[in-house]
This record gives C-alpha cells, sequence and structure tokens, in this order.
C-alpha cells in the first residue's frame, strides 16, 4: 500500500540563498518534525528554485536538491 503524500511549497534561507520548493510530507508529519526529527541530515527539495540573497536573482533551478538540516537558517511555508 503506498502512502499519500502532501507536497508543501517552502522558502528556505542557507547562507547567501533563498531556495523555493516543494517538500513532500507524509501524514502526521509537520516541517517541524523534517527539521528537527530522524537520523537523515539532509532534506529533499523538489521543484528547487535557487535565488541569490544580495540581488534576488534566480541563479538556478533544478528538478531537486537535497540541503543539509544543520546549514538550513530559515524554513517556513511559503505565503
Amino acid at each position: 500500500m503506498e502512502i499519500p503524500e502532501e507536497k508543501k511549497k517552502v522558502v528556505v534561507l542557507i547562507n547567501r540563498f533563498r531556495i523555493v520548493g516543494n517538500i513532500c510530507l507524509y501524514p502526521g508529519v509537520g516541517l517541524s518534525d523534517i527539521l528537527n526529527g530522524g537520523e537523515q541530515a539532509f532534506i529533499s527539495i523538489e521543484d528547487a528554485e535557487i535565488y541569490s540573497l544580495v540581488d534576488g536573482k534566480l541563479l538556478q533551478s533544478v528538478p531537486s536538491l537535497w540541503l543539509n538540516r544543520k546549514s538550513i537558517d530559515f524554513l517556513f511555508p511559503e505565503a
């Protein structure tokens, strides 16, 4: 049986970059669970757009991206 996923659009601030993309959430799992829990050191972001924090320019678009949880400054749902 396949567990349904919910895609949640998020904004991530990391180092000198703003990343906008989707995180897949499973039922009963929230963004704070992804940031704080588990043994996984990396978070997967799908359909990611990477922007410069200096000038706001789009630097790269990639289908998937893995971010080290310890290097994330902020992660929040896109409004």
